[in-house]
């Protein structure tokens, strides 16, 4: 029971505890709002100043959906190793499905469309030398930028009150042009 309440091989803000928590303590008002943000801030960095907090509700409704073991499992593999590489099962399994003992990479410099990379400098879940490493391996990378704003962090890109201004105008800019 308390293995599907906590939503099983899958980590996720949206399980049924989760949810009863998110609806009734961090609507309540602003101080069980910003005890909330603070669980937030450890996933995914955050900025009080940039917050819209007019739209609180509404990323409450619509907070992440989770992600599977397997992935997160893939992800602490992909920061251990500094390779972006295929899931690594293990010796023996990776024989099986890649004919390799260890997997093999993705070949970044096989990607055909044009890409644009933005990060803020608080991101911690894209740092900036590993931007950099990304836009050094892409051969069609056309814009590589730091967000100007110092306290920038990944949540920014969707919640930021100021994001419209310092990110989404220029991509559309960049469609727009493209």
């Amino acid at each position: 029971v308390l293995l599907n309440l906590l939503g099983g091989h899958e980590i996720s803000l949206n399980t049924k505890l989760i949810q009863q928590f998110r609806n009734h303590i961090c609507s309540a008002n602003e101080i069980t709002s910003r005890i909330c943000g603070i669980f937030d801030f450890v996933l995914c960095g955050f900025n009080w100043d940039s917050l819209n907090r007019t739209l609180t509700p509404i990323i409450v409704g619509h907070a992440s959906q989770g992600a599977s073991t397997k992935q997160i499992h893939h992800y602490a593999q992909l920061h251990r190793n500094l390779y972006f590489r295929r899931f690594d099962h293990g010796p023996i399994r990776n024989r099986i499905r890649y004919q390799s003992l260890s997997p093999p990479s993705y070949n970044l410099s096989q990607t055909q469309c044009r890409v644009v990379l933005h990060h803020g400098a608080k991101d911690w879940l894209a740092s900036g030398s590993d931007v950099t490493n990304l836009q050094d391996r892409l051969p069609n990378c056309i814009e590589s930028r730091k967000v100007k704003l110092e306290s920038f962090t990944h949540f920014d890109f969707v919640i930021s009150k100021d994001v419209r201004s310092l990110v989404y105008n220029r991509v559309i800019d960049l469609v727009v042009k493209t």
